[in-house]
Order: structure tokens, then C-alpha cells, then sequence
């Protein structure tokens, strides 16, 4: 195997953002797709016949691989060079070429959706159809559960001006908002991000005093926030109600595939390990000399850690880990490595978020990841390569059999970043970094479990008393306690009442409840993880298998077909949270002589 800290992008379009067959790529595509928006317009839907749909839905796949790849290499020389101007401009181009592409997929579906029944069972009996039926049915019942197209164009078009402008709004405030914090003895003013990092500060003290500063400075903004938050929420619970819908949730659940039963019986197996979560909360809370923690401090850490793994000794490990759970996913990760798909170079001018970028119509990826060797960042790009891992894996399907929910967006690369996280715990080390390491991936748990949980619990209370007029900012500060009582327990001493101002996600305008997605696909890769433990080597190919189908089925059907559980009972959650709460008993025995 061949190392390299950097990637090989030209091997996609030489030249970078001056790529002169770049140039002709995006230019073909925006004429292509100038041409399939006409043979749309043209197209009586009930009245073609089958071959004229296979065209069409060829033409559409064929769209969304080239636009995913402009997408896709365009943003990697963004995030190569963030001083790159021309990048930045061919990556709007980019994006407003995915927008356009969406436009036309939602117009090809209510095309679908015009097709009498027996028609559309005739069409889709067809064998080539197969592979993509689940997507077509989808796409067909989403246009029927939605109001007319004039009326759902009519909301699109100004919901970018009015509705996504209370995102941006808010985005501008938080991105403004200057915080005066004294730190060694000098006051300065902060960002919201900044003052954030404080929260992990080893001095109390100084954490103290970071909340009481975050506090005054969103209550000295609440009305603003207040405002924005109420405004959304109004906006989504009209549309919804015009729409038809009952459930707030019928949106978010839609969208990931998945049932009401399920997200309860995940929850209530969350709920059950409160009771664990606390032994950990009350031990780290003495072993920080303190009765009891409040929320500022649950970012700290406990233990040290200053181990650091050469970039080869990293790399190494990560296959190692992979290899014990599938030879396949580790001979994936050498081919990435040894195609140069994977940069790591820590230089001037690069971006500090790591991501993947898949180019499915090459069937490559390409990982973006600063090396520092430390054992979060180890096991980070073991993250990144479940995502590559991932995306090879959906590749061998139709590009409408490729796009699977946020809940299943981080099942690789979490189950991926849990095998590198669990084998440098399992090495031999010093108590002080093992705890440290332990602490880590357990405050990482709470985050999904609990944090996650209030926010879910906050959002139900925000729409069910939105119904009835606007929630003042101190109705909403009160329900955001309740909400992390109820999520955490009696676990804090101070509670943070202005969470609801702070926290982004409540703020994303592409679709309610931004939240149980990601506790789904953390517990579903744990759960995931825990059958693989006890079905051994084989089950390599059955974990592959689901993820090759990951978008072609809900996840009820998923789990049912291919790891012979039921979502919709609590025991396969059950099952899941036993491996996190052994974490938790694990930290407990170390520290036991620490107290």
C-alpha cells in the first residue's frame, strides 16, 4: 500500500478550478439538462408508452450522477483551498445545477403521480423497473400527499424570500453576536463558537463564568430569537394543515423511512438508560470535586490523553480494525488509500471540516481529513472511510436507489469510527488515558442519547402550544428546562434555559424535528455492531448487503430483511444501548480508585 497525506483530484478533471474539460463537463450537463426540463414539459404522462418513461428515467439517472460529480469535485477544491475564488463560483454554479435537477425530479414525479392506478401497476410490473419501484412509489406518493403543483410551486417560491430567510437571519445574528469573556486576565470579545470551546475548559471557574456570559448575552437577544423560532414554526404548522396533515412528524418520519412505532420504542429504550447515564454523570462530577455537574460542565474531560499515532501507525491501525470486522471494508480502505482518494496534509489554506464526497458516476470517493494522530482524529477518519465505504457499496445501484435518509446517512461511518474507537481503548495504555478515551466516547453517547432527546421533547412541546399564537422567550426558556429535565433526569444543578437560542438545529428550515435522525443511526450502527459481535466473520456480507439497499426500502424493511429484527419493539434498541451502557460500567470499574 502506497501513503500519501494528499489527494489526487486530477485524475477526475485535470487543472483544479482552470480544468478546461471541467469547463466542458458542467457546460454539456446545463445543456442536457436544458434539454430533458423541455422533453418534460412535452411529456403527456398517461399516455406514453413504457419505452418513452424508460428514456425519460434514463435520461434523469443518468442528470443526477453528472450533477452529483460537478457537485462533488467542486466543493473538494473549495475545501483544498478555501482562497480559491474561482472554486467558490463553480461551486454555486454547482449547486444551483442540483437545485434545478430537484425542480425537475419533482416535476417528473407528479407526471408519475397523474398515471390512473392500474396504469401505474402495469408500468412498474416491468422487470427493469424493479430496482428503482420503492423510489418511483415514493416519489409518486409524495407529489399525491402534498396540495396542487401551482400551490406547492407557489409555497417553494416564497418560502426562499420569507420562510429559509428566517434561517439566514438567524445564521446572521449568531455569526454577529460579540461576547465579552476575560480569560488570563484580559476581557475580549467572542464569538458564539468561541465562547463554546470554553465550556471544555479543565477551570471551573472559567466555565462558570463562559455560561453566565452566554446567558446574558442570549437573553439580551431572546425577543430576536424568539420571534424567528415562532415565525418558522407558524409557517410550517399552516403549511401542514393546507397540506392535510396531521403529525407534525409526518414530514421527518417520511423523509427517513421510517414509522411513529419505531422512533417510540427507540426512545423508550433511551429513556431506560437514564438511570446508567447518571451513575456516570454522578462519578465524573466527583471526580471533577464537585457535588453535582451542571450543564457547563459536561463538555470538560476527565483523564489525559497525549498519546499521538504517526500518520502510517494510524492508517495501519484503522485496517487493522477493519480487517477484524470485514476483510472487504479493509481492502476498500487500502484501494482508497493507494488511489490517492484520501487527503490528510495539515496546511495553510485548508479547510477545517473533514467530509466525503462521493462521485458515483466514477464509483470513487474522495476524504478530506486534517492528520493529527491523536485518538479522536484516528478514529474521525475511520469515519470518513464507513462513509467511502458506503457510497462503493450503494454505487453498484440505480441513482434513484441511491439516496438513503439522514438516519441512515451515518450508520457506516459511526459503526467504522466505533471499531477504531473500542481497539485504542482495548491497547495497553495508562489508567489516565484509557479514562480519558472512555469519557470521551461516553460524553459522545450522552450527546446522542440525551441532548438529541431534549431537543425532540422541546420541538413536540413548541409545535403542540404554537397551535394556540406565539410562545414568549420565556415560555420557551421553560420549555427547554422541562425538556432536558426530562431527557437527562436530576443530573444537573444549573440547566441552560436559552438552549432553544443557541442550538442551530432548530433553526434548519429544510424540514422539522432535525434531531432523531442522528440518534437513530448511532444506535442503529451500535445495534448493528452488537450482531456482528455475536454472528462472527460472516456477517461482513450481510452488513454490505444493507447497506447496498440502504435506499431501497424503509428501515423497517431493512432491519427485518437483513438482520431479521423488528424496529418497531424495543429489544433490538435494547440490545443496542447494553454496548453503550458497558462503556459506562467500564469508566466506573477504572475509576473506582479515583474517587
Amino acid at each position: 500500500m502506497r501513503l500519501s497525506e494528499t489527494w489526487n483530484l486530477d485524475s477526475i478533471f485535470p487543472g483544479g478550478s482552470e480544468s478546461e474539460a471541467f469547463s466542458r463537463f458542467i457546460q454539456e450537463l446545463e445543456e442536457d439538462m436544458a434539454e430533458a426540463k423541455k422533453r418534460l414539459r412535452e411529456f403527456v404522462s398517461p399516455s406514453a408508452q413504457h419505452s418513452v418513461y424508460m428514456d425519460l428515467l434514463s435520461d434523469l439517472q443518468n442528470l443526477m450522477l453528472r450533477t452529483k460529480q460537478a457537485a462533488s469535485y467542486t466543493y473538494c477544491l473549495t475545501a483544498q483551498d478555501v482562497t480559491d475564488q474561482k472554486a467558490k463560483a463553480l461551486h454555486g454554479r454547482s449547486k444551483q445545477n442540483e437545485a434545478d435537477l430537484q425542480i425537475l425530479l419533482f416535476k417528473f414525479a407528479e407526471k408519475l403521480a397523474e398515471i390512473p392506478q392500474q396504469q401505474w401497476q402495469e408500468l412498474t410490473s416491468k422487470d427493469e423497473i424493479q430496482p428503482i419501484l420503492f423510489s418511483l412509489n415514493e416519489m409518486r406518493q409524495q407529489v399525491l400527499d402534498k396540495l396542487s403543483s401551482a400551490q406547492e410551486e407557489l409555497i417553494d417560491d416564497l418560502a426562499v424570500e420569507g420562510y429559509h430567510s428566517w434561517m439566514s437571519l438567524y445564521t446572521t445574528l449568531i455569526r454577529r453576536m460579540q461576547i465579552p469573556f476575560e480569560q488570563d486576565g484580559k476581557v475580549e470579545l467572542y464569538s458564539v463558537e468561541r465562547l463554546d470551546r470554553v465550556f471544555s475548559s479543565p477551570d471551573r471557574q472559567e466555565r462558570e463564568q463562559a455560561f453566565i456570559r452566554y446567558t446574558e448575552a442570549f437573553r439580551g437577544e431572546e425577543e430576536v430569537f424568539a420571534n424567528i423560532l415562532n415565525n418558522m414554526t407558524g409557517f410550517r404548522l399552516k403549511m401542514y394543515k393546507h397540506r392535510g396533515w396531521n403529525s407534525v412528524l409526518q414530514e421527518s418520519l417520511g423523509l427517513n423511512r421510517m414509522s411513529q412505532p419505531t422512533l417510540e420504542a427507540m426512545w423508550a429504550a433511551v429513556t431506560r438508560s437514564r438511570e446508567n447515564f447518571s451513575r456516570y454523570f454522578k462519578r465524573k462530577a466527583e471526580l471533577l470535586g464537585l457535588d453535582k455537574m451542571s450543564w457547563f460542565d459536561v463538555h470538560t474531560s476527565v483523564g489525559s490523553s497525549s498519546s499521538v499515532l504517526p500518520f502510517t501507525d494510524g492508517v495501519n491501525f484503522i485496517l487493522e480494525r477493519f480487517r477484524g470486522f470485514s476483510p472487504l471494508m479493509a481492502e476498500f480502505a487500502v484501494k482508497a488509500f493507494d488511489e490517492k482518494w484520501v487527503e490528510t496534509e495539515d496546511r495553510p489554506n485548508k479547510s477545517p471540516v473533514g467530509f466525503h464526497a462521493g462521485y458515483p458516476l466514477i464509483k470513487q470517493s474522495r476524504i478530506f481529513k486534517a492528520y493529527y494522530g491523536t485518538a479522536h482524529n484516528v478514529a474521525t477518519l475511520a469515519h470518513e472511510l464507513g462513509h467511502a465505504y458506503h457510497q462503493s457499496l450503494i454505487n453498484e445501484m440505480p441513482p434513484l436507489a441511491q439516496k438513503y435518509g439522514l438516519n441512515l446517512a451515518e450508520t457506516a461511518s459511526i459503526l467504522s469510527e466505533s471499531l477504531v474507537m473500542n481497539g485504542l481503548i482495548q491497547q495497553e495504555m495508562s489508567r489516565d488515558e484509557q479514562i480519558a478515551l472512555l469519557d470521551a466516547k461516553i460524553k459522545m453517547s450522552a450527546e446522542y442519547f440525551f441532548n438529541v432527546y431534549t431537543c425532540y421533547l422541546f420541538e413536540k412541546s413548541l409545535y403542540a402550544e404554537r397551535v394556540a399564537g406565539p410562545l414568549s422567550p420565556q415560555r420557551l426558556s421553560e420549555l427547554m428546562v422541562e425538556a432536558q429535565k426530562a431527557a437527562y433526569g436530576d443530573v444537573y444543578e444549573v440547566y441552560n434555559p436559552y438552549f432553544w437560542a443557541s442550538k442551530f438545529h432548530l433553526y434548519i428550515t429544510r424540514h422539522s424535528f432535525f434531531n432523531f435522525p442522528y440518534t437513530f443511526g448511532f444506535l442503529f450502527s451500535t445495534g448493528i455492531y452488537a450482531q456482528s459481535m455475536e454472528a462472527g466473520r460472516e456477517f461482513e456480507h450481510t452488513y454490505a448487503n444493507l447497506l447496498r439497499e440502504s435506499a431501497s426500502m424503509t428501515v423497517e424493511q431493512l432491519a427485518a430483511k437483513h438482520l431479521g429484527v423488528d424496529l418497531q419493539k424495543v429489544e433490538f434498541w435494547e440490545n443496542a444501548v447494553k454496548l453503550v451502557t458497558a462503556d459506562i460500567d467500564q469508566f466506573l470499574g477504572i475509576t473506582e480508585d479515583g474517587r
